[in-house]
């Protein structure tokens, strides 16, 4: 096998060195690190690493001494441990993958479904709202001397009922249509071709927006 570090192997290879770094898992006859191995230990998120990697991209202890020895005098892995080490995310196994594919599949399917729930309510709701305001402003107007008369005799003017309703009615609209928004940018719609349709920025703009998206996934899956 070559010593070589291959990038599937740096999140096993953290997870095994974190364990023997916090004297949790020691791993016998390893070879003195190199002091950048050792400083990347000290300050790395040992957080990141507590999950062990499946089974089919596991690294057995030999594999990490080989590393270790092999960081010596490889500086092209070097620069892949110390760099790509620290942030390296652990790979799915087949059934994971499956899994969180399933998983995906029923989260956009239930998307979908509450999509088409607030639809249902908001549309006949700002129907109604719309309705009853124009009743409001159909209503015939009171003459100026029966207006006087309530000011005198109310401390405080009630608000018309047909306002209210509709300002009930708007309010349930806006609350459903911004959910239908959200849900319609996420499951339907695809900036990306926008993006990047903007001068200098936008081939990047659109690559770290589907990274982004990438990540997401990962981190629910």
């Amino acid at each position: 096998m070559s010593s070589h570090v291959k990038n599937e192997q740096l999140y096993p290879l953290f997870h095994l060195l974190s364990l023997h770094h916090q004297k949790k898992k020691s791993m016998a006859g390893l070879p003195d690190f190199p002091e950048e191995l050792q400083k990347t230990l000290e300050r790395l998120d040992h957080h990141r690493f507590e999950r062990e990697p499946a089974a089919e991209n596991a690294i057995k202890q030999e594999r990490v001494k080989e590393i270790v020895g092999h960081l010596n005098s490889c500086e092209n892995c070097q620069i892949m441990v110390y760099e790509d080490g620290p942030t390296s995310k652990r790979l799915l196994s087949k059934e994971e993958v499956a899994a969180a594919s399933d998983e995906e599949e029923e989260r956009i399917r239930k998307l979908k479904q509450k999509f088409f729930i607030s639809v249902g309510y908001s549309v006949p709701s700002l129907i109604g709202g719309r309705m009853l305001y124009q009743t409001y402003l159909g209503k015939k107007p009171k003459t100026a001397a029966e207006n006087q008369i309530k000011a005198v005799n109310q401390a405080k003017f009630a608000m018309d009922p047909l306002l209210i309703g509709a300002g009930a009615l708007i309010l349930v609209a806006a609350w459903g249509l911004v959910q239908c928004w959200e849900i319609a940018n996420e499951v339907w719609l695809d900036w990306s071709k926008a993006k990047e349709a903007v001068p200098f920025i936008g081939k990047a703009w659109a690559e770290k927006g589907r990274k982004a998206k990438e990540d997401e996934g990962r981190s629910k899956s």
